[in-house]
Protein backbone atom coordinates (compact mmCIF):
# COMPACT_ATOMS: atom_id res chain seq x y z
CA UNK A 1 0.00 0.00 0.00
CA UNK A 2 1.30 3.38 -0.95
CA UNK A 3 -0.39 5.44 1.72
CA UNK A 4 1.57 6.02 4.94
CA UNK A 5 -1.59 6.46 7.00
CA UNK A 6 -2.58 2.93 6.15
CA UNK A 7 0.76 1.61 7.39
CA UNK A 8 0.26 3.34 10.73
CA UNK A 9 -3.15 1.69 10.97
CA UNK A 10 -1.57 -1.72 10.40
CA UNK A 11 0.93 -1.22 13.17
CA UNK A 12 -1.78 -1.40 15.84
CA UNK A 13 -3.30 -4.73 14.70
CA UNK A 14 -3.08 -7.31 17.51
CA UNK A 15 -1.76 -10.40 15.68
CA UNK A 16 -0.62 -11.77 19.05
CA UNK A 17 -0.76 -15.20 20.68
CA UNK A 18 -3.98 -14.40 22.58
CA UNK A 19 -5.93 -13.33 19.50
CA UNK A 20 -4.47 -16.11 17.36
CA UNK A 21 -5.12 -18.78 20.02
CA UNK A 22 -8.79 -17.83 20.04
CA UNK A 23 -8.84 -17.71 16.23
CA UNK A 24 -7.36 -21.23 15.99
CA UNK A 25 -9.99 -22.44 18.46
CA UNK A 26 -12.72 -21.01 16.20
CA UNK A 27 -11.18 -22.47 13.03
CA UNK A 28 -10.81 -25.92 14.60
CA UNK A 29 -14.49 -25.94 15.54
CA UNK A 30 -15.52 -25.20 11.96
CA UNK A 31 -12.90 -26.95 9.83
CA UNK A 32 -11.63 -30.17 11.46
CA UNK A 33 -12.52 -33.11 9.16
CA UNK A 34 -13.41 -30.66 6.40
CA UNK A 35 -12.21 -31.59 2.89
CA UNK A 36 -10.05 -29.18 0.84
CA UNK A 37 -11.72 -29.16 -2.59
CA UNK A 38 -9.64 -26.55 -4.39
CA UNK A 39 -6.99 -23.84 -3.99
CA UNK A 40 -6.93 -20.53 -5.86
CA UNK A 41 -5.55 -17.00 -5.79
CA UNK A 42 -8.06 -14.13 -5.55
CA UNK A 43 -7.84 -10.86 -7.45
CA UNK A 44 -6.67 -9.24 -4.17
CA UNK A 45 -3.77 -11.76 -4.17
CA UNK A 46 -5.14 -13.74 -1.23
CA UNK A 47 -4.88 -17.54 -1.16
CA UNK A 48 -8.25 -19.28 -0.85
CA UNK A 49 -8.76 -22.89 0.31
CA UNK A 50 -12.25 -24.05 -0.68
CA UNK A 51 -13.39 -26.46 2.05
CA UNK A 52 -16.41 -28.78 2.27
CA UNK A 53 -17.11 -28.93 6.02
CA UNK A 54 -18.29 -32.01 7.88
CA UNK A 55 -21.72 -30.34 7.85
CA UNK A 56 -21.59 -30.32 4.01
CA UNK A 57 -21.23 -26.55 3.70
CA UNK A 58 -18.78 -24.76 1.40
CA UNK A 59 -16.51 -22.27 3.20
CA UNK A 60 -13.21 -20.59 2.34
CA UNK A 61 -10.08 -20.32 4.46
CA UNK A 62 -8.26 -17.17 3.37
CA UNK A 63 -4.53 -16.42 3.78
CA UNK A 64 -2.75 -13.16 3.16
CA UNK A 65 1.01 -12.90 3.55
CA UNK A 66 1.08 -9.23 2.56
CA UNK A 67 3.42 -7.43 4.91
CA UNK A 68 0.88 -4.64 5.42
CA UNK A 69 -2.00 -7.03 6.16
CA UNK A 70 -0.95 -10.53 7.22
CA UNK A 71 -4.18 -12.32 8.09
CA UNK A 72 -6.06 -15.61 8.11
CA UNK A 73 -9.83 -15.91 8.40
CA UNK A 74 -12.81 -18.05 7.44
CA UNK A 75 -15.55 -16.77 5.12
CA UNK A 76 -18.58 -18.01 3.22
CA UNK A 77 -17.96 -15.55 0.38
CA UNK A 78 -16.08 -16.67 -2.70
CA UNK A 79 -13.81 -14.05 -4.25
CA UNK A 80 -13.13 -13.59 -7.94
CA UNK A 81 -10.13 -15.60 -9.09
CA UNK A 82 -6.96 -13.89 -10.27
CA UNK A 83 -5.62 -14.62 -13.74
CA UNK A 84 -2.15 -14.80 -12.17
CA UNK A 85 -1.02 -17.75 -10.07
CA UNK A 86 1.72 -17.78 -7.46
CA UNK A 87 4.08 -20.74 -7.27
CA UNK A 88 2.92 -21.59 -3.73
CA UNK A 89 -0.68 -21.82 -5.00
CA UNK A 90 0.36 -24.38 -7.64
CA UNK A 91 2.21 -26.39 -5.00
CA UNK A 92 -0.77 -26.34 -2.60
CA UNK A 93 -3.09 -27.37 -5.45
CA UNK A 94 -0.84 -30.31 -6.27
CA UNK A 95 -0.36 -31.64 -2.77
CA UNK A 96 -3.36 -30.78 -0.57
CA UNK A 97 -6.38 -30.88 -2.92
CA UNK A 98 -8.56 -33.68 -1.61
CA UNK A 99 -6.97 -33.64 1.86
CA UNK A 100 -8.90 -33.39 5.12
CA UNK A 101 -8.01 -30.90 7.82
CA UNK A 102 -6.83 -32.66 10.98
CA UNK A 103 -6.01 -29.69 13.21
CA UNK A 104 -5.22 -25.97 13.30
CA UNK A 105 -2.99 -24.78 16.10
CA UNK A 106 -0.66 -22.02 17.17
CA UNK A 107 2.85 -23.44 17.18
CA UNK A 108 6.13 -22.76 18.98
CA UNK A 109 4.63 -20.12 21.31
CA UNK A 110 5.00 -17.71 18.43
CA UNK A 111 2.77 -16.21 15.77
CA UNK A 112 2.97 -19.33 13.63
CA UNK A 113 -0.16 -21.28 12.68
CA UNK A 114 0.18 -24.92 11.62
CA UNK A 115 -2.66 -26.46 9.60
CA UNK A 116 -2.23 -30.23 9.61
CA UNK A 117 -3.87 -32.03 6.67
CA UNK A 118 -4.26 -35.74 6.03
CA UNK A 119 -5.08 -37.79 2.94
CA UNK A 120 -4.82 -41.37 1.74
CA UNK A 121 -2.38 -42.22 -1.04
CA UNK A 122 -2.91 -44.85 -3.71
CA UNK A 123 -2.00 -47.58 -1.17
CA UNK A 124 -4.61 -46.18 1.26
CA UNK A 125 -1.87 -45.06 3.60
CA UNK A 126 -2.44 -41.86 5.54
CA UNK A 127 -0.15 -39.03 4.44
CA UNK A 128 0.32 -35.93 6.62
CA UNK A 129 1.13 -32.50 5.21
CA UNK A 130 1.47 -29.25 7.18
CA UNK A 131 0.66 -25.78 5.92
CA UNK A 132 2.73 -23.46 8.10
CA UNK A 133 1.69 -19.81 8.18
CA UNK A 134 4.34 -17.55 9.73
CA UNK A 135 2.57 -14.35 10.76
CA UNK A 136 5.55 -12.06 11.12
CA UNK A 137 5.24 -8.31 10.52
CA UNK A 138 8.76 -8.30 9.02
CA UNK A 139 8.77 -11.47 6.92
CA UNK A 140 5.41 -13.30 6.68
CA UNK A 141 5.53 -16.64 4.87
CA UNK A 142 3.42 -19.65 3.83
CA UNK A 143 5.27 -22.97 3.77
CA UNK A 144 4.17 -26.51 2.84
CA UNK A 145 5.96 -29.29 4.76
CA UNK A 146 5.59 -33.06 4.25
CA UNK A 147 5.22 -35.77 6.92
CA UNK A 148 9.00 -35.99 7.27
CA UNK A 149 9.32 -32.23 7.96
CA UNK A 150 10.81 -31.55 4.51
CA UNK A 151 9.82 -28.26 2.82
CA UNK A 152 7.92 -28.86 -0.44
CA UNK A 153 7.52 -25.18 -1.30
CA UNK A 154 7.07 -21.71 0.19
CA UNK A 155 5.84 -18.25 -0.70
CA UNK A 156 9.20 -16.70 0.21
CA UNK A 157 12.66 -18.31 0.15
CA UNK A 158 14.79 -17.52 3.19
CA UNK A 159 18.50 -18.22 3.62
CA UNK A 160 20.46 -16.82 6.57
CA UNK A 161 22.72 -17.96 9.39
CA UNK A 162 19.84 -18.98 11.68
CA UNK A 163 17.31 -20.60 9.32
CA UNK A 164 16.90 -21.75 5.75
CA UNK A 165 13.53 -22.05 4.03
CA UNK A 166 14.07 -23.59 0.61
CA UNK A 167 12.51 -26.69 -1.04
CA UNK A 168 14.24 -29.85 0.21
CA UNK A 169 15.36 -28.34 3.53
CA UNK A 170 14.14 -29.60 6.89
CA UNK A 171 11.65 -27.09 8.35
CA UNK A 172 12.67 -25.79 11.76
CA UNK A 173 10.34 -23.71 13.88
CA UNK A 174 12.02 -20.46 14.97
CA UNK A 175 13.31 -20.47 18.54
CA UNK A 176 11.40 -18.21 20.91
CA UNK A 177 12.87 -17.07 24.22
CA UNK A 178 10.23 -16.69 26.90
CA UNK A 179 12.10 -14.45 29.34
CA UNK A 180 10.13 -12.19 31.65
CA UNK A 181 11.56 -8.89 30.42
CA UNK A 182 9.17 -6.44 28.80
CA UNK A 183 10.77 -6.54 25.34
CA UNK A 184 10.27 -10.32 25.23
CA UNK A 185 6.62 -9.95 26.28
CA UNK A 186 6.05 -7.27 23.63
CA UNK A 187 7.45 -9.59 20.95
CA UNK A 188 5.14 -12.35 22.19
CA UNK A 189 1.94 -10.40 22.82
CA UNK A 190 2.44 -7.40 20.54
CA UNK A 191 2.64 -3.71 21.37
CA UNK A 192 -1.11 -3.12 21.13
CA UNK A 193 -2.08 -5.84 23.56
CA UNK A 194 0.72 -4.85 25.95
CA UNK A 195 -0.57 -1.25 25.91
CA UNK A 196 -4.03 -2.61 26.68
CA UNK A 197 -2.58 -4.75 29.48
CA UNK A 198 -0.80 -1.74 31.02
CA UNK A 199 -3.95 0.39 30.69
CA UNK A 200 -6.14 -2.23 32.41
CA UNK A 201 -3.45 -2.76 35.05
CA UNK A 202 -3.67 0.91 35.99
CA UNK A 203 -7.46 0.96 35.74
CA UNK A 204 -8.62 -2.39 37.18
CA UNK A 205 -5.66 -3.62 39.20
CA UNK A 206 -3.20 -6.46 38.80
CA UNK A 207 -5.27 -9.53 39.75
CA UNK A 208 -8.30 -8.70 37.56
CA UNK A 209 -6.11 -7.91 34.54
CA UNK A 210 -3.89 -10.99 34.84
CA UNK A 211 -6.91 -13.26 35.25
CA UNK A 212 -8.59 -11.74 32.19
CA UNK A 213 -5.64 -12.41 29.88
CA UNK A 214 -4.92 -15.82 31.42
CA UNK A 215 -8.53 -16.87 30.76
CA UNK A 216 -8.27 -15.75 27.14
CA UNK A 217 -4.97 -17.56 26.63
CA UNK A 218 -6.20 -20.82 28.20
CA UNK A 219 -9.61 -20.69 26.47
CA UNK A 220 -11.35 -20.75 29.83
CA UNK A 221 -13.41 -17.66 29.19
CA UNK A 222 -14.80 -17.23 25.70
CA UNK A 223 -17.23 -14.39 26.40
CA UNK A 224 -15.18 -12.10 24.20
CA UNK A 225 -16.66 -9.57 21.78
CA UNK A 226 -14.87 -9.70 18.41
CA UNK A 227 -14.98 -6.32 16.71
CA UNK A 228 -13.42 -3.82 14.33
CA UNK A 229 -12.59 -0.37 15.67
CA UNK A 230 -12.90 2.55 13.24
CA UNK A 231 -11.65 6.12 13.66
CA UNK A 232 -13.92 8.22 11.50
CA UNK A 233 -14.16 5.95 8.43
CA UNK A 234 -10.69 4.38 8.69
CA UNK A 235 -10.37 0.89 10.21
CA UNK A 236 -7.86 0.83 13.08
CA UNK A 237 -7.81 -2.93 13.52
CA UNK A 238 -9.70 -6.06 14.56
CA UNK A 239 -9.80 -7.02 18.24
CA UNK A 240 -11.10 -9.79 20.49
CA UNK A 241 -12.98 -7.08 22.42
CA UNK A 242 -13.01 -3.25 22.21
CA UNK A 243 -9.59 -2.37 23.63
CA UNK A 244 -10.23 0.29 26.26
CA UNK A 245 -6.77 1.78 25.72
CA UNK A 246 -7.97 2.76 22.21
CA UNK A 247 -11.67 3.52 22.66
CA UNK A 248 -11.18 5.66 25.78
CA UNK A 249 -8.54 7.94 24.24
CA UNK A 250 -9.90 8.62 20.77
CA UNK A 251 -12.65 10.88 19.50
CA UNK A 252 -14.82 9.79 16.58
CA UNK A 253 -14.21 6.11 17.35
CA UNK A 254 -16.84 3.58 16.28
CA UNK A 255 -16.92 -0.09 17.30
CA UNK A 256 -18.56 -2.60 14.97
CA UNK A 257 -19.19 -5.96 16.63
CA UNK A 258 -19.00 -9.35 14.89
CA UNK A 259 -20.06 -12.84 15.95
CA UNK A 260 -16.58 -14.37 15.41
CA UNK A 261 -12.96 -13.24 15.10
CA UNK A 262 -12.99 -14.48 11.49
CA UNK A 263 -15.86 -12.09 10.72
CA UNK A 264 -14.02 -9.18 12.34
CA UNK A 265 -10.83 -9.95 10.39
CA UNK A 266 -12.83 -10.19 7.15
CA UNK A 267 -14.61 -6.90 7.84
CA UNK A 268 -11.30 -5.20 8.62
CA UNK A 269 -9.62 -6.68 5.53
CA UNK A 270 -12.43 -5.63 3.19
CA UNK A 271 -12.28 -2.08 4.51
CA UNK A 272 -8.50 -2.01 4.13
CA UNK A 273 -8.80 -3.25 0.53
CA UNK A 274 -11.31 -0.46 -0.26
CA UNK A 275 -9.03 2.10 1.41
CA UNK A 276 -6.02 0.74 -0.47
CA UNK A 277 -7.83 0.92 -3.83
CA UNK A 278 -9.08 4.41 -3.11
CA UNK A 279 -5.78 5.85 -1.93
CA UNK A 280 -3.83 4.17 -4.74
CA UNK A 281 -5.94 5.40 -7.64
CA UNK A 282 -7.41 8.64 -6.28
CA UNK A 283 -5.05 10.15 -3.67
CA UNK A 284 -5.77 13.80 -4.57
CA UNK A 285 -9.53 13.31 -4.80
CA UNK A 286 -9.52 11.42 -1.49
CA UNK A 287 -7.68 14.26 0.27
CA UNK A 288 -10.01 16.85 -1.25
CA UNK A 289 -13.17 14.92 -0.26
CA UNK A 290 -11.86 14.32 3.27
CA UNK A 291 -10.97 18.00 3.69
CA UNK A 292 -14.30 19.17 2.26
CA UNK A 293 -16.24 16.71 4.42
CA UNK A 294 -14.39 17.88 7.52
CA UNK A 295 -15.15 21.51 6.67
CA UNK A 296 -18.86 20.83 6.10
CA UNK A 297 -19.12 18.79 9.31
CA UNK A 298 -17.57 21.67 11.28
CA UNK A 299 -20.07 24.05 9.66
CA UNK A 300 -22.94 21.69 10.51
CA UNK A 301 -21.76 21.50 14.13
CA UNK A 302 -21.67 25.32 14.31
CA UNK A 303 -25.15 25.52 12.77
CA UNK A 304 -26.56 23.04 15.28
CA UNK A 305 -24.98 24.98 18.14
CA UNK A 306 -26.58 28.19 16.82
CA UNK A 307 -30.01 26.53 16.50
CA UNK A 308 -29.71 25.20 20.06
CA UNK A 309 -29.69 28.84 21.26
CA UNK A 310 -33.36 29.41 20.34
CA UNK A 311 -34.38 29.38 24.06
CA UNK A 312 -31.70 32.05 24.71
CA UNK A 313 -33.20 34.13 21.90
CA UNK A 314 -36.59 34.18 23.66
CA UNK A 315 -34.92 35.27 26.91
CA UNK A 316 -33.02 38.08 25.15
CA UNK A 317 -36.21 39.43 23.59
CA UNK A 318 -38.03 39.21 26.90
CA UNK A 319 -35.25 41.14 28.67
CA UNK A 320 -35.21 43.81 25.95
CA UNK A 321 -39.00 44.29 26.10
CA UNK A 322 -39.00 44.45 29.91
CA UNK A 323 -36.17 47.00 29.87
CA UNK A 324 -38.05 49.06 27.29
CA UNK A 325 -41.13 49.16 29.53
CA UNK A 326 -39.07 50.09 32.60
CA UNK A 327 -36.44 52.30 31.01
CA UNK A 328 -37.70 55.36 32.86
CA UNK A 329 -36.82 53.69 36.19
CA UNK A 330 -33.21 52.95 35.25
CA UNK A 331 -30.63 55.16 36.97
CA UNK A 332 -27.47 55.87 35.00
CA UNK A 333 -24.55 53.79 36.30
CA UNK A 334 -26.81 50.97 37.55
CA UNK A 335 -25.49 47.41 37.18
CA UNK A 336 -29.00 45.88 37.10
CA UNK A 337 -32.70 46.57 37.42
CA UNK A 338 -35.39 44.34 38.92
CA UNK A 339 -38.61 44.29 36.87
CA UNK A 340 -41.92 42.51 37.34
CA UNK A 341 -42.48 39.98 34.54
CA UNK A 342 -46.22 39.44 34.07
CA UNK A 343 -45.70 36.45 31.75
CA UNK A 344 -43.76 34.58 34.45
CA UNK A 345 -45.57 36.21 37.36
CA UNK A 346 -42.32 37.00 39.16
CA UNK A 347 -39.55 39.58 39.50
CA UNK A 348 -36.75 39.31 36.94
CA UNK A 349 -33.30 40.88 37.27
CA UNK A 350 -31.89 42.41 34.08
CA UNK A 351 -28.10 42.91 34.02
CA UNK A 352 -26.93 46.31 32.71
CA UNK A 353 -23.65 47.87 31.63
CA UNK A 354 -23.04 50.72 34.10
CA UNK A 355 -20.59 52.46 31.76
CA UNK A 356 -23.26 53.35 29.17
CA UNK A 357 -26.57 55.18 29.32
CA UNK A 358 -29.95 53.43 29.89
CA UNK A 359 -30.98 54.04 26.25
CA UNK A 360 -27.67 52.59 25.04
CA UNK A 361 -28.28 49.52 27.25
CA UNK A 362 -31.68 49.10 25.61
CA UNK A 363 -30.19 49.51 22.15
CA UNK A 364 -27.51 46.92 23.00
CA UNK A 365 -30.14 44.40 24.20
CA UNK A 366 -32.14 44.64 20.96
CA UNK A 367 -28.94 44.60 18.88
CA UNK A 368 -27.80 41.37 20.59
CA UNK A 369 -31.25 39.84 20.10
CA UNK A 370 -31.43 40.80 16.40
CA UNK A 371 -27.89 39.51 15.74
CA UNK A 372 -28.63 36.13 17.32
CA UNK A 373 -31.99 35.96 15.57
CA UNK A 374 -30.32 36.55 12.18
CA UNK A 375 -27.68 33.92 12.97
CA UNK A 376 -30.32 31.35 13.95
CA UNK A 377 -32.48 32.08 10.90
CA UNK A 378 -29.44 31.74 8.64
CA UNK A 379 -28.52 28.45 10.36
CA UNK A 380 -32.01 27.03 10.00
CA UNK A 381 -32.12 28.07 6.35
CA UNK A 382 -28.71 26.54 5.53
CA UNK A 383 -28.83 23.37 7.65
CA UNK A 384 -30.58 21.34 4.95
CA UNK A 385 -28.13 22.61 2.31
CA UNK A 386 -25.10 21.68 4.44
CA UNK A 387 -26.56 18.24 5.22
CA UNK A 388 -27.23 17.73 1.51
CA UNK A 389 -23.61 18.65 0.67
CA UNK A 390 -22.31 16.21 3.31
CA UNK A 391 -24.49 13.44 1.90
CA UNK A 392 -23.32 14.33 -1.63
CA UNK A 393 -19.64 14.19 -0.63
CA UNK A 394 -20.14 10.86 1.16
CA UNK A 395 -21.75 9.55 -2.01
CA UNK A 396 -18.81 10.72 -4.14
CA UNK A 397 -16.35 9.24 -1.64
CA UNK A 398 -18.01 5.83 -2.00
CA UNK A 399 -18.47 5.98 -5.78
CA UNK A 400 -14.77 6.74 -6.29
CA UNK A 401 -14.01 3.33 -4.73
CA UNK A 402 -16.41 1.54 -7.08
CA UNK A 403 -14.69 1.80 -10.45
CA UNK A 404 -11.28 2.24 -11.98
CA UNK A 405 -12.75 2.91 -15.41
CA UNK A 406 -11.16 6.17 -16.63
CA UNK A 407 -14.36 7.51 -18.20
CA UNK A 408 -16.47 6.83 -15.10
CA UNK A 409 -13.89 8.40 -12.82
CA UNK A 410 -13.72 11.47 -15.07
CA UNK A 411 -17.48 11.91 -14.63
CA UNK A 412 -17.15 11.72 -10.84
CA UNK A 413 -14.23 14.15 -10.78
CA UNK A 414 -16.17 16.56 -13.01
CA UNK A 415 -19.00 16.32 -10.48
CA UNK A 416 -16.54 17.39 -7.77
CA UNK A 417 -15.50 20.30 -9.98
CA UNK A 418 -19.09 21.38 -10.74
CA UNK A 419 -20.39 21.25 -7.17
CA UNK A 420 -17.39 21.73 -4.88
CA UNK A 421 -14.93 23.84 -6.91
CA UNK A 422 -12.40 21.05 -7.22
CA UNK A 423 -9.65 22.12 -9.63
CA UNK A 424 -9.17 19.66 -12.46
CA UNK A 425 -7.18 19.54 -15.65
CA UNK A 426 -8.67 20.88 -18.87
CA UNK A 427 -8.53 17.47 -20.57
CA UNK A 428 -10.86 16.04 -17.90
CA UNK A 429 -13.23 18.97 -18.32
CA UNK A 430 -13.31 18.27 -22.02
CA UNK A 431 -13.95 14.52 -21.58
CA UNK A 432 -17.14 13.52 -23.34
CA UNK A 433 -19.41 12.58 -20.44
CA UNK A 434 -21.69 10.74 -22.87
CA UNK A 435 -19.15 7.90 -22.76
CA UNK A 436 -19.85 7.40 -19.08
CA UNK A 437 -23.60 7.94 -18.95
CA UNK A 438 -24.36 4.57 -20.58
CA UNK A 439 -21.48 2.70 -18.96
CA UNK A 440 -23.64 1.39 -16.09
CA UNK A 441 -23.69 -2.29 -15.05
CA UNK A 442 -26.40 -4.38 -16.68
CA UNK A 443 -27.28 -8.09 -16.51
CA UNK A 444 -30.30 -10.39 -16.15
CA UNK A 445 -31.74 -11.91 -12.99
CA UNK A 446 -34.52 -14.51 -13.33
CA UNK A 447 -35.31 -13.12 -16.78
CA UNK A 448 -35.54 -9.48 -15.58
CA UNK A 449 -33.02 -6.89 -16.74
CA UNK A 450 -31.09 -5.22 -13.90
CA UNK A 451 -29.25 -1.88 -14.14
CA UNK A 452 -26.73 -0.59 -11.55
CA UNK A 453 -25.08 2.85 -11.66
CA UNK A 454 -21.40 3.38 -10.86
CA UNK A 455 -21.54 7.16 -10.48
CA UNK A 456 -24.22 9.78 -9.91
CA UNK A 457 -24.41 10.58 -13.63
CA UNK A 458 -25.36 6.95 -14.29
CA UNK A 459 -27.59 6.80 -11.19
CA UNK A 460 -29.69 9.74 -12.42
CA UNK A 461 -29.72 8.33 -15.96
CA UNK A 462 -30.99 4.84 -15.11
CA UNK A 463 -33.51 6.11 -12.53
CA UNK A 464 -35.01 9.18 -14.19
CA UNK A 465 -34.44 8.54 -17.91
CA UNK A 466 -34.19 4.83 -18.68
CA UNK A 467 -36.53 3.40 -16.00
CA UNK A 468 -40.29 3.35 -16.57
CA UNK A 469 -42.69 4.40 -13.83
CA UNK A 470 -43.57 0.78 -12.93
CA UNK A 471 -39.94 -0.44 -12.85
CA UNK A 472 -38.48 -1.15 -9.41
CA UNK A 473 -35.79 1.02 -7.81
CA UNK A 474 -33.53 -0.29 -5.02
CA UNK A 475 -31.01 1.47 -2.78
CA UNK A 476 -29.29 0.70 0.51
CA UNK A 477 -31.07 2.36 3.43
CA UNK A 478 -29.45 5.49 4.88
CA UNK A 479 -25.98 5.10 3.35
CA UNK A 480 -24.08 5.90 0.12
CA UNK A 481 -24.66 3.40 -2.65
CA UNK A 482 -25.54 2.80 -6.28
CA UNK A 483 -29.04 3.11 -7.71
CA UNK A 484 -30.37 -0.27 -8.86
CA UNK A 485 -33.24 -0.75 -11.29
CA UNK A 486 -35.21 -3.93 -12.09
CA UNK A 487 -37.00 -3.55 -15.44
CA UNK A 488 -40.38 -5.21 -14.99
CA UNK A 489 -41.12 -5.74 -18.74
CA UNK A 490 -44.85 -5.66 -17.98
CA UNK A 491 -44.63 -8.52 -15.47
CA UNK A 492 -44.94 -8.76 -11.71
CA UNK A 493 -41.48 -9.03 -10.14
CA UNK A 494 -41.45 -11.91 -7.62
CA UNK A 495 -40.14 -11.31 -4.12
CA UNK A 496 -37.39 -13.91 -4.71
CA UNK A 497 -36.02 -11.74 -7.55
CA UNK A 498 -36.31 -8.59 -5.43
CA UNK A 499 -34.42 -10.35 -2.63
CA UNK A 500 -31.61 -11.46 -4.97
CA UNK A 501 -31.21 -8.02 -6.55
CA UNK A 502 -31.35 -6.38 -3.10
CA UNK A 503 -28.24 -8.43 -2.21
CA UNK A 504 -26.52 -6.93 -5.27
CA UNK A 505 -27.69 -3.41 -4.36
CA UNK A 506 -26.23 -3.90 -0.86
CA UNK A 507 -22.97 -5.10 -2.44
CA UNK A 508 -22.72 -1.92 -4.53
CA UNK A 509 -22.96 0.26 -1.43
CA UNK A 510 -20.76 1.45 1.41
CA UNK A 511 -22.36 -1.30 3.54
CA UNK A 512 -21.04 -4.19 1.42
CA UNK A 513 -18.79 -5.48 4.22
CA UNK A 514 -21.63 -5.87 6.73
CA UNK A 515 -23.39 -9.20 7.18
CA UNK A 516 -26.93 -7.77 7.26
CA UNK A 517 -28.00 -4.69 5.31
CA UNK A 518 -31.38 -3.00 4.90
CA UNK A 519 -32.29 -2.18 1.30
CA UNK A 520 -35.24 0.03 0.32
CA UNK A 521 -37.26 -0.61 -2.84
CA UNK A 522 -40.02 1.36 -4.54
CA UNK A 523 -41.67 1.85 -7.92
CA UNK A 524 -39.99 4.60 -9.91
CA UNK A 525 -43.29 6.52 -10.01
CA UNK A 526 -42.88 7.05 -6.24
CA UNK A 527 -39.53 8.83 -6.66
CA UNK A 528 -38.67 12.49 -7.03
CA UNK A 529 -35.23 13.81 -7.96
CA UNK A 530 -33.36 15.47 -5.09
CA UNK A 531 -31.38 18.68 -5.16
CA UNK A 532 -27.93 17.09 -5.68
CA UNK A 533 -26.83 14.53 -8.29
CA UNK A 534 -27.82 11.00 -7.33
CA UNK A 535 -30.15 12.11 -4.53
CA UNK A 536 -33.75 10.90 -4.45
CA UNK A 537 -36.88 11.72 -2.46
CA UNK A 538 -38.97 8.57 -1.92
CA UNK A 539 -42.71 8.98 -1.38
CA UNK A 540 -43.56 5.34 -0.58
CA UNK A 541 -41.25 2.36 -0.14
CA UNK A 542 -40.74 -1.11 1.28
CA UNK A 543 -37.58 -2.53 2.86
CA UNK A 544 -35.83 -5.88 3.02
CA UNK A 545 -32.83 -7.10 5.05
CA UNK A 546 -30.25 -9.05 3.03
CA UNK A 547 -26.62 -10.16 2.99
CA UNK A 548 -24.51 -8.37 0.33
CA UNK A 549 -23.55 -10.55 -2.63
CA UNK A 550 -21.76 -9.89 -5.91
CA UNK A 551 -23.91 -10.57 -9.01
CA UNK A 552 -22.96 -12.86 -11.86
CA UNK A 553 -22.24 -10.22 -14.48
CA UNK A 554 -22.03 -12.85 -17.21
CA UNK A 555 -25.64 -13.87 -16.68
CA UNK A 556 -27.79 -13.82 -19.80
CA UNK A 557 -30.89 -15.77 -18.72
Amino acid sequence: MANSTVYSIMNIMPNDIITLTLLCHELNSDLVNGKIQSVFLSKEKYIYLEILTKGKKIVYLVFSAKRQNTIIFLTKKKSQKSEDNANIVQILKKYITGSKIKSIELSSNDRIITIQTIQNNELYEEKLLNIIFEISPQKPNIILVNWQGIILGSLEILINEKRSITPGDMYIYPKVSLSRNKDSLINLFGKVTMREYDYLLNTNGKETTINLFRDFLNLKKLSYKPCVIFKDTSPLGYFLYPYESITSKNDNVKVEYCSTLSESIELFTNNIESLDNFTTFHPNEKKFVEKALKSYLIRLDTIEQNISQIPILDNLLNDAELLKCNLHLVIKGSEFIDCWDFSQNKTVRIILNPLISPSQNLEQKFKKYNKLKATINYSIKNKELIESSISHLQSISFLLTLSNDKTDISAIIKELSDHFNYKIKEEIKNTIIKKSIDNYIQFFQDGFKVLIGKNNLQNDNITFRIANKDDLWLHVNGAPGSHTIIKNAGKNIPISTISSVACYSAYYSSQRNNNKVMVDYANVKNLKKGTSPGSVIVKAKNSIIVSPASPNLNSSD
